[in-house]
């Protein structure tokens, strides 16, 4: 992800050498997932970040980048591990779930020149999904801790998104133009490997092929090694849900703009 957004750098500032007008752009996003991915997720907040480049041979055409961040998931949930033995372990698992893209765009906007001005456009780039699961030490100093405190999954995959929106002018200082963007689009990509809570179970028998029942196609268990201090033996317990899906979410971005060069 680190080379991609290097790349898309790079290319910013190549693409600032030529051309007439820039936008730079920052605003709000909300991510809504769709098809399968809707047993996964509900929503995700965040924000990103943009530059276009308008050029003179073709009227209202740009090219430029766009950078997201966000969040889907940040849950902290209590959980009780019940052995065969009787035993009962109480901790709490902590995780943490976030999305990111960089991606090229190219924008046609007709009536760019107009304060409110209609633009359709389409995305390339990559998309990834990363959860970090942490597990608290048991509160019982005799009963079970996890050998792994943490775990990462972090996937990720090409995708293109076509969508449309428009520009509305709010001011003009010279030759520069702040305005707001409301714009939509549907990203498609490939699969993705990612992580929630959705489908906790707060009691565990505590075998080492125990897991949640009812599992769907493209759903499994988080499945995490705990100890027993006691006696030694090492149990899995389920303690977050891996989905598996194809990329497919709507976006939806209220964006602040600002213009500036030659018109």
């Amino acid at each position: 992800m680190n080379k991609l957004y290097t790349f898309l750098i790079a290319l910013l500032f190549s693409l600032a050498s030529f051309g007439q007008l820039n936008q730079v752009t920052f605003g709000y996003q909300l991510s809504l997932p769709q098809a399968t991915m809707k047993n996964g997720w509900n929503s995700g907040h965040g924000i990103h970040f943009g530059y276009h480049r308008y050029f003179k041979a073709i009227e209202g055409f740009s090219l430029g980048a766009d950078i997201g961040i966000g969040n889907y998931a940040l849950e902290r949930q209590p959980q009780q591990y019940v052995f065969e033995d009787g035993t009962i372990t109480n901790t709490e698992a902590s995780l943490s779930s976030s999305l990111a893209y960089g991606a090229l765009a190219a924008r046609y906007e007709p009536l760019w020149r107009n304060k409110l001005s209609p633009f359709i456009e389409i995305q390339g780039g990559y998309f990834g999904m990363y959860s970090s699961l942490f597990i608290e030490d048991p509160r019982d100093p005799l009963g079970c801790r996890a050998l792994e405190s943490k775990d990462v999954v972090s996937s990720g995959t090409a995708f293109w998104s076509p969508g449309l929106g428009f520009d509305l002018e709010l001011g003009k200082d010279k030759n520069d133009i702040h305005g707001l963007a409301l714009s939509a689009r549907y990203v498609m990509g490939g699969q993705l490997e990612y992580a929630n809570m959705n489908r906790l179970y707060h009691t565990h028998n505590g075998q080492t092929n125990g897991q949640p029942e009812n599992t769907v196609a493209g759903e499994s268990p988080l499945m995490v090694t705990f100890i027993n201090v006691t006696t030694n033996q090492l149990h899995e317990h389920s303690v977050a849900e891996l989905y598996n899906h194809p990329l497919r979410v709507l976006q939806f971005n209220l964006t602040y703009t600002y213009r500036f060069g030659k018109h």
